[in-house]
């Protein structure tokens, strides 16, 4: 069986690419580097008057530190988790 030259190199970057994702994916902790927490809760309701004005100040009602509306889940929350 002979290995050709672009098959040794799609193997080679196919395992750079698998290495690459387990390792960023166990270095990384929620959604980066100050804001650990994070909590999709109170659908779009909170974004529907003044968008993100109205999140975070839905989210610091429920002692986060700040929100962001999203279009796909809402009002999201972030807070920081101290270490």
């Amino acid at each position: 069986m002979v290995i050709t030259m672009k098959t040794l190199i799609t193997c080679v970057f196919t395992i750079f690419f698998a290495i690459s994702f387990v390792q960023s994916r166990t270095t990384r902790s929620g959604y980066g580097m100050l804001f650990d927490e994070v909590e999709c809760f109170g659908g779009f309701e909170p974004c529907h008057d003044h968008g993100n004005v109205s999140c975070t100040n839905y989210c610091k009602d429920y002692q986060y530190d700040f929100g962001v509306c999203t279009q796909d889940r809402g009002c999201c929350c972030h807070g920081n988790i101290p270490k």
